[in-house]
């Protein structure tokens, strides 16, 4: 079979399964099984595939029929300027958390870092590490925590870290419990993306999320709300006078979120993504 028969053949299959995208899937798939860039595939669509490749195909195709996250297959995915390692320890990067993290890297959420900066940061429940190796490696200067309470998601963060060692030795991950294990008053910026998804809505996420995503890393409680509460009580505790506290959140939660109590905090921004949703808040350590 050669490339491009098995291209279609697969991008068929998966488009009878119902995926919104089967022929970015399959390039996607084909380009890791031959180890060449995506966009390169077109050019070899009269090479026959060997039985191994044809095998491997097989299997990752067939396991993305059945709604398993791409993601996972590839086992690494961008975020902003880094490749990280994905699986299913850790929520997968999206592209609505690269939005408000590179407009804090441009100091466009408000102001208060500065054109050379240094913060202190800690990224709460950092999953694969993305929030805070973004500030790490696009601050050179920076220096954090990445706090996560699954020994599985912190293994990935760890892994993470070391792909870029220019970041490694002045971040540092932590298994805790939210702003747990953070110092009173240490913070410039504390980063979050929380679990947020109202757990009455669960069962209707779409399949890649519900029965492949981690749980914990989903499940904001009713209302979607719970660890967005916890974060809010005691951030005034961790950040410095001035510090700052940024928090992904779902569409159609913001009213909700501002109505809670956030002791020693003040307001600044809220933040739309790309698509003019509802997606972050950014507070003032008052």
């Amino acid at each position: 079979m050669t490339i491009g028969e098995a291209r279609a053949r697969w991008a068929a299959e998966l488009a009878r399964a119902g995926l919104p995208e089967p022929q970015i899937d399959v390039d996607l798939l084909l380009a890791a099984v031959l180890g060449i860039p995506r966009l390169e595939i077109p050019l070899w669509l009269t090479r026959s595939l060997g039985a191994t490749e044809t095998a491997r195909l097989a299997d990752l195709a067939t396991r993305r029929q059945a709604r398993e996250p791409l993601q996972y297959l590839l086992g690494e995915w961008p975020f902003l300027d880094l490749v990280l390692e994905v699986g299913p320890a850790v929520l997968i990067p999206r592209p609505e958390t690269e939005d408000w993290v590179g407009r804090l890297l441009a100091d466009d959420l408000g102001g208060g870092i500065g054109p050379d900066p240094a913060p202190r940061f800690a990224d709460v429940g950092t999953g694969t590490g993305a929030i805070g190796l973004a500030l790490a490696t696009g601050w050179p200067r920076a220096t954090g925590m990445l706090i996560d309470l699954s020994p599985a998601a912190l293994a990935v963060a760890r892994r993470n870290l070391a792909r870029y060692p220019g970041a490694a030795p002045r971040v540092v991950v932590v298994q805790g419990d939210l702003t747990a294990p953070v110092a009173t008053g240490s913070l410039d910026l504390l980063v979050s993306n929380p679990p947020y998804v109202d757990r009455a809505d669960l069962p209707g996420l779409e399949p890649e999320v519900r029965d492949h995503e981690p749980r914990l890393a989903l499940d904001g409680g009713e209302g979607g709300l719970t660890v967005i509460a916890r974060l809010l009580a005691d951030a005034a505790r961790v950040l410095r006078q001035g510090g700052r506290l940024a928090i992904e959140h779902g569409h159609g939660q913001r009213a909700a979120i501002l109505a809670l109590p956030a002791p020693g905090l003040a307001f600044q921004v809220a933040v739309d993504d790309a698509a003019g949703r509802e997606r972050c808040l950014v507070w003032t350590r008052s």
